[in-house]
């Protein structure tokens, strides 16, 4: 994680410790933003209860990070966030979520909108790390503008008992989205929806997949691309399975509703290399560092 002074959002349970100011980037509360600015009703289906509001009117040369923790037993956070960047600006933002300790029994329940207007850009990371018991539940929805530009990367190595994600990418004219999704589950049920709609004419989108399964877990991926402009797309579906009691179904799904649009996926399940395996072995590794380094390797 970034050093904590470098957090412009940071919610600890339910208080929010940290807003940091500075000119350009507008960081408030979600209810708060909901009081100040009447646009935002569009965005926020009703006024929201707690999340954060980060709006991007300037140019900056920094990076905006969030940063919600969950550090007391049985706590249940429900989150409604929105991120707005304005017409040609270029942003970067850094969202971490995770859980203080391993057996806190959390539930981490997410609602948010990121809206790119014309021409703006975003490089969005999201790293989450969970304890064993905890619930996480995470849909978010990517509106772009004509000539807007996402690239997007979530990472998840220590997944909770339970595991939804859900995205939904709505590409205007001339938009470009590329998408990657690395998880790594042990003894977890994990759900990934991701959903990516061609709307605008000479739309772009590339949604990548990396997930792991292991010490029983099981992982289902529903990926979809829908073309109903002149535009490509492309899914890209990998799993690994390190052992017996684990499970992966990747469920990969094109819909093209224009005669010019081109879609196309490929998608992959497989398991630990032995041959890769025994030649790590062989260089000194343990077969636990091994497999470390295979899945290490995969994910990346």
């Amino acid at each position: 994680m970034e050093d904590a002074k470098s957090v412009w959002y940071l919610q600890i349970d339910h208080r929010v410790e940290k807003i940091l100011k500075k000119e350009g980037v507008i960081v408030l509360t979600s209810p708060e933003a909901w009081k100040s600015y009447e646009w935002t009703h569009k965005y926020f289906s009703k006024k929201p209860k707690e999340g954060f509001f980060v709006w991007v009117t300037k140019q900056v040369p920094f990076p905006i990070s969030t940063c919600v923790t969950i550090s007391s037993k049985d706590v249940e956070q429900r989150l409604t966030n929105l991120i707005v960047i304005e017409k040609g600006i270029k942003a970067k933002s850094y969202a971490i979520c995770n859980s203080a300790a391993m057996n806190l029994s959390g539930t981490h329940v997410a609602r948010g909108k990121v809206v790119l207007k014309d021409g703006a850009s975003l490089e969005m990371l999201s790293v989450q790390t969970w304890g064993k018991e905890d619930m996480v539940d995470i849909s978010y929805t990517h509106y772009l503008g004509k000539n807007a530009s996402l690239t997007y990367r979530f990472k998840n190595f220590s997944p909770p008992k339970i595991l939804k994600t859900k995205n939904v990418f709505r590409v205007g004219e001339n938009a470009k989205v590329k998408t990657e999704t690395a998880i790594k589950s042990k003894d977890s049920l994990v759900k990934i929806y991701d959903y990516t709609y061609l709307i605008g004419k000479n739309s772009d989108a590339i949604s990548k997949i990396r997930a792991v399964a292991s010490d029983g877990s099981k992982v289902y991926g529903y990926t979809k691309m829908v073309a109903r402009s002149v535009g490509k797309g492309h899914l890209d579906c990998q799993g690994l399975v390190v052992d017996n009691k684990s499970k992966i179904a990747l469920i990969p799904t094109l819909v093209n509703m224009n005669k010019n649009a081109i879609l196309t996926h490929e998608a992959s399940i497989g398991k630990i290399s032995e041959d890769v395996l025994n030649y790590l072995m062989s260089r000194g590794l343990s077969e636990e560092e091994a497999i470390e380094l295979i899945i290490s390797g995969f994910l990346k």
